[in-house]
């Protein structure tokens, strides 16, 4: 369903997401709690979903609810950035319900976390006011930016272990 602060408000089929104009990317998902993973995510644009609602003026932001009762806000800004994807395959097969049955929100200069799956609903509102997740844990912040460190990248094998710059990782 798409609703809140929008001039059509409306709800989709996964069929009718499929439609969408497709796009994939070779994205590593990072998680706050150091480990990584690299895949080939297929999906579209958020600007898709933008055309089809037409946001009001007064819109600035998005919240996503999950069917696991996640939920999560982002500015609509950041969802338009080009490796944003809403994920519907993953390594070229539709997405598990495992890896969050589509569709998956992808952003792969924030942590996992904020990497809203299952989602049933977008609401377009007036301001972001962070996530779940920082309702349950201190170490999360409101926008999931990846911060400088170490990450272990669980597709290049055990014991491996990588300085990161922060953002997303593209250096392996």
């Amino acid at each position: 369903k798409i609703r809140g602060l929008v001039e059509k408000p409306q709800s989709l089929s996964l069929a009718q997401l499929r439609r969408l104009p497709r796009e994939s990317q070779n994205t590593r998902m990072k998680c706050v709690q150091c480990w990584s993973s690299r895949t080939v995510w297929g999906g579209f644009r958020f600007g898709h979903l933008l055309e089809a609602a037409k946001p009001l003026g007064t819109a600035k932001a998005v919240r996503f609810d999950c069917a696991d009762k996640w939920y999560e806000y982002f500015m609509i800004d950041d969802l338009l950035k080009p490796r944003v994807l809403r994920a519907l395959d993953m390594a070229g097969k539709p997405l598990a319900d495992r890896h969050g049955a589509p569709p998956r929100l992808i952003d792969p200069g924030r942590y996992g976390y904020k990497s809203a799956k299952l989602i049933t609903s977008i609401e377009f509102v007036t301001e972001g006011k962070g996530s779940m997740a920082c309702d349950i844990g201190p170490y999360y912040s409101p926008t999931g930016e990846i911060k400088s460190g170490y990450d272990h990248p669980l597709d290049l094998g055990a014991n491996v272990r990588r300085k990161i710059s922060g953002g997303e990782i593209t250096e392996y």
